[in-house]
């Protein structure tokens, strides 16, 4: 092997050892080796000139510092902070219980409320066939013209053709009615009726009430000062307005928290 590589060699593996990610002295067109990573460079040459030399140089690198940062203590975790919860609507004030309150106080001011009337007159006409039928009769029968000579007593006309006053009394019980009674036809009719009634009331309460809550929940949403927050006042006026009609003035009291008054 000539001297001058062998000089070579020793100044590449020199340059290797001394500057890891970097050679000492770069290739003869430039600086071009990569600025970071492992990697490794054959470079050839040839001299010419008086005296001629030819060789080639070998460069690489070995990233230690990232080998170092892997082996080294992991980071801490970085603590995100916490995004605030998102802001939650009001609760709605409208429930099953408010529902059913309201509904029955509607019933009660229609007076459809389901109370047993219809029960209870359906028992009486029943009932009523225990009670008998009084009917009194007062006959006041004249003679028409003489009557026949009675021959045992020879009185001028018999005293069954006579002029008499006749009271009739009768007593009369519809046993019948005791199975059924005739008034019970009309009162199914009169229940039928009132629950359509009631249905109608409890869905127009039901409606109401969908619209009061709605109102209030956006009022409460809407910003202050704006178109959207005057509507949505006044929808709450006309849904609690309303509400106290059907109910007889059950509802302002549901709203102002006081007791309703007997």
């Amino acid at each position: 092997m000539p001297r001058t590589f062998r000089w070579w060699v020793a100044l590449c593996l020199l340059a290797f050892t001394l500057a890891p990610t970097r050679a000492s002295f770069a290739a003869p067109w430039g600086n071009g080796e990569p600025r970071g990573g492992l990697w490794l460079a054959v470079t050839g040459f040839l001299s010419l000139g008086q005296v001629s030399n030819t060789g080639f140089i070998i460069t690489g690198a070995f990233p230690l510092d990232r080998v170092a940062t892997r082996t080294s203590l992991a980071d801490p975790p970085v603590t995100l902070p916490t995004a605030p919860p998102p802001e939650r609507p009001p609760k709605p004030m409208l429930t099953p219980t408010l529902a059913r309150d309201a509904v029955k106080a509607a019933w009660r001011n229609a007076h459809v409320a389901e109370d047993g009337r219809f029960t209870g007159l359906a028992a009486r006409a029943r009932a009523s066939a225990l009670l008998p039928e009084v009917r009194f009769r007062v006959m006041r029968m004249m003679r028409d013209g003489p009557g026949a000579t009675d021959t045992t007593t020879s009185t001028p006309y018999s005293l069954y053709y006579a002029d008499r006053t006749v009271v009739e009394g009768r007593v009369l019980f519809r046993l019948d009615r005791l199975v059924f009674a005739d008034e019970e036809v009309a009162i199914e009719r009169l229940r039928a009726d009132a629950v359509i009634e009631r249905e109608r009331i409890a869905h127009r309460v039901l409606e109401e009430l969908g619209k009061w809550q709605r109102a209030q929940l956006d009022l409460t949403l809407s910003p202050a000062d704006s178109a959207e927050r005057v509507e949505a006042a006044l929808r709450q006026i006309e849904a609690e307005s309303a509400l106290d009609v059907l109910t007889g003035g059950w509802f302002s009291h549901f709203v102002a928290g006081t007791p309703e008054p007997p």
